[in-house]
C-alpha cells in the first residue's frame, strides 16, 4: 500500500516467485488500485512484461545486471540497525531500522520486520527523505514458501502471436549548474520566478523524450529546496479534486494543496502546465507562482 501526501492511497497485490540461484524472478500483479494486471519475468539477460488487458508486451535488456527483489535491493544499499523483537500478526519478528546510503540515489528511512525463525521479511515500511517526493509505502508478505522447487515453466510467459509491442521512446535528461546554461540549451522559454529572498538557483534540468519536453528549476536556501516545473499541458481539472483550493494568479487561477510543512501551486497557461513546490508557506508559493504565470 502506498500513501501520498497523507491524502491518497493505492494498493497493489503481487505474487512473486524468485530463484536466486539461476537469477530468475516472476511477478504477477493480480489486484491493483490502478485496475491493471501485468506479468513480468526477468532473468540475467532480459525482462519481459505482458499486459493481458491491452495485449501488449515490452522487453528490456538486463545483461550485466543482478536480479533483485525490492527488499533485497534496499538491504544491499542501507545501514541496518537492530531495534527489538516484536510480534507481527501473532508471529515473532526482529524489527530492524534501515537508512539507505548514497547508492540508492535518494535517501530513505525504512523499518523491516523479519521472522525470527526463517529471517524472511514479514513487513516493511518505507518513507523517503526528499523535498520532491512525499509518500509512505508499506509491504506485507503472506503465504510464503521457502526452499521449494520451482519449475522452469514458471519463468516463461505464453504471449499471443497478435500481441503488440509499443515502440520504445528515446529519452534524455540533462542537468545544468547555471541559469545561462539552461536558457542556452532550452528550446522553450525558461521561467524566471521571484523566489523568496533566501533562496538561490541550484540546478536546472531538461527532460527530452519523443513525446515529452519539460523543464525544472531547483532553488535552495542551504537547507530546503523550492522546485519550479514547466511541462506540456495536461488539461487536468483541479476543481474536480477536493484536495486543491483555488488561488488567484493575476488573470489566471492556480490551485494550492498543502501537506505537512510543504505545499504546491499548480496551474496551466496555453499549451503548458506549471507548478511551484517546496517547504514554504501558501503565501510564498502563491507569490512565486504569480511572478511567472505564463513564462
Amino acid at each position: 500500500t502506498m500513501e501520498t501526501d497523507g491524502n491518497h492511497s493505492s494498493t497493489t497485490e503481487p505474487r512473486m516467485w524468485s530463484d536466486f540461484e539461476d537469477d530468475q524472478v516472476r511477478r504477477e500483479v493480480v489486484n491493483s488500485s490502478y485496475g491493471s494486471e501485468r506479468i513480468t519475468v526477468r532473468n540475467e539477460s532480459q525482462s519481459v512484461s505482458y499486459d493481458p488487458a491491452d495485449n501488449t508486451v515490452t522487453r528490456h535488456d538486463t545483461t550485466g545486471t543482478t536480479v533483485y527483489t525490492p527488499v533485497k535491493s534496499l538491504l544491499n544499499a542501507s545501514e541496518i540497525t537492530y531495534e527489538e523483537r516484536e510480534r507481527v500478526d501473532g508471529e515473532s519478528t526482529y524489527r530492524l531500522s534501515l537508512v539507505s546510503n548514497e547508492s540508492m540515489g535518494a535517501k530513505a528511512n525504512a523499518t523491516l520486520w523479519i521472522d525470527t525463525d526463517t529471517y524472511f521479511p514479514k513487513k516493511m515500511h518505507v518513507s523517503p527523505e526528499s523535498e520532491e517526493m512525499s509518500y509512505t509505502m508499506t509491504m506485507a508478505f503472506s503465504n510464503v514458501s521457502l526452499n521449494t522447487e520451482i519449475p522452469d515453466s514458471r519463468f516463461s510467459i505464453e504471449i499471443p502471436d497478435n500481441a503488440t509491442e509499443p515502440q520504445q521512446t528515446t529519452s534524455s535528461i540533462e542537468t545544468y549548474d547555471s541559469l545561462d546554461e539552461l536558457r542556452d540549451a532550452a528550446t522553450v522559454s525558461v521561467p524566471d520566478p521571484d523566489v523568496p529572498g533566501n533562496y538561490s538557483f541550484d540546478e536546472g534540468r531538461i527532460t527530452d523524450r519523443d513525446d515529452h519536453y519539460s523543464l525544472s528549476l531547483t532553488y535552495t536556501d542551504g537547507a530546503d529546496t523550492l522546485s519550479v516545473s514547466k511541462r506540456p499541458a495536461t488539461d487536468y481539472n483541479f476543481s474536480d479534486s477536493e484536495d486543491f483550493e483555488s488561488v488567484e494568479l493575476g488573470d489566471r487561477t492556480g490551485w494550492y494543496d498543502g501537506f505537512d510543512d510543504s505545499g504546491v501551486v499548480a496551474w496551466e497557461c496555453g499549451e503548458y502546465s506549471y507548478s511551484v513546490h517546496g517547504k514554504a508557506s501558501k503565501a510564498a508559493l502563491t507569490a512565486t507562482a504569480r511572478s511567472m504565470v505564463c513564462a
